[in-house]
């Protein structure tokens, strides 16, 4: 655990690999991991690394806080370092392995259950979306997890000015 050598760093993740199974749900999952390897690698660089797979993060201990109920556990751990002013650093070689989900069902559901309680998430922890206070860090999550999230709803709009634009 390098990264934590420095002080200044509260938090590692690391990637989440899923080999393809050959099947549609696994490829797309794949692809998805793959870029959000990509999306830390760049928030790395800029020292705002605001994402996290609960199989592979790490967070000093003195920084945990209790985790309340109907948030996603995994966000809400990574988030103890930034609300504590310390960083997240992306650790590429630190991989783990998941088989994913080939069930359109099982995947729905737990999309769901993820964007949700990614919502309530950042609900709880939204002293972290001030700008003023958290700068760069604020900005990437607004636009990592919060603009991502309601992206379908933002768009909306948009398909019925269409509609009116036709005429």
């Amino acid at each position: 655990m390098a990264p934590f050598a420095d002080a200044d760093v509260g938090g590692t993740v690391g990637k989440m690999i899923i080999p393809v199974a050959g099947k549609g749900l696994s490829l797309g999952e794949s692809l998805y991991r793959r870029y959000e390897a990509w999306l830390r690698r760049v928030e790395n660089r800029s020292g705002c690394t605001v994402s996290a797979d609960g199989a592979l993060q790490a967070l000093r201990r003195e920084l945990y806080q209790p985790i309340p109920e109907r948030v996603n556990d995994d966000f809400y751990i990574n988030t103890c370092a930034p609300v504590a002013g310390k960083r997240v650093v992306y650790v590429d070689q630190a991989t783990v392995l998941d088989c994913g989900v080939d069930e359109a069902e099982r995947q729905f559901s737990r999309r769901q259950r993820v964007t949700v309680g990614g919502l309530i998430s950042l609900a709880a922890r939204r002293e972290l979306l001030d700008p003023l206070r958290h700068g760069l860090y604020a900005i990437a999550l607004i636009s990592h997890k919060l603009v991502r999230r309601l992206a379908p709803v933002l768009l909306l709009p948009l398909l019925l000015v269409n509609f009116w634009l036709l005429d």
